[in-house]
């Protein structure tokens, strides 16, 4: 995670499933829909980094370092208020 691209270089595109996909996800009504693996990598990290007290750490890591998450019910307590509050209109 501390060498994440989110720019689609490396040949990664966010909404694109550049990935492993479950047979039959690329229906042609929704191309690309569903999920990836290389996808859930990027939402694990995030998630991560909300829901850990060390959370801030995930970006700093090295290919192959370990990492323990310190998980904090605090924090996914906040996680769900901000995925739950609507947003005001403009």
């Amino acid at each position: 995670p501390g060498s994440l691209h989110t720019g689609g270089s490396y040949g990664h595109l966010f909404n694109r499933c550049s990935g492993w996909t479950p047979t039959g996800v690329d229906s042609g009504t929704f191309p690309n829909a569903g999920y990836a693996n290389d996808d859930i990598f990027y939402l694990e990290t995030c998630l991560f980094s909300q829901i850990c007290e060390n959370g801030e750490e995930i970006f700093s890591l090295a290919a192959g370092q370990q990492w323990r998450c310190r998980f904090s019910q605090e924090k996914v307590y906040e996680l769900q208020q901000i995925l739950t509050t609507p947003v005001a209109p403009e």
